[in-house]
């Protein structure tokens, strides 16, 4: 199960997924729908926290398995506040 809470700089609704390593990821509340091994550029976070490289169009009917797989967005990708929010890896110096 997820936490839900409001996003402090655009008030929408995100949900934070634990990711393997333990840290949480905000994300989008609403899932979607997405298809993984086709090519896409979208960043997908799966239930289970993995990030995998997703296409949110379905693919050709002519591919074999075009089963849709269900994920959430990163909130930073909307986020009109998510630079605020950054944590920063190295310190000016």
């Amino acid at each position: 199960m997820t936490k839900t809470s409001l996003c402090k700089s655009c008030g929408a609704e995100i949900r934070w997924i634990k990711t393997p390593s333990g840290n949480v990821m905000p994300c989008e509340a609403e899932p979607v729908e997405y298809w993984d091994g086709y090519g896409g550029t979208t960043k997908v976070v799966t239930e289970s926290g993995g990030v995998v490289p997703a296409s949110l169009e379905q693919p050709s009917l002519f591919d074999l398995d075009t089963s849709p797989k269900t994920g959430y967005i990163p909130h930073w990708v909307n986020c009109p506040g998510a630079e605020k929010h950054r944590r920063k890896k190295f310190a000016k110096g």
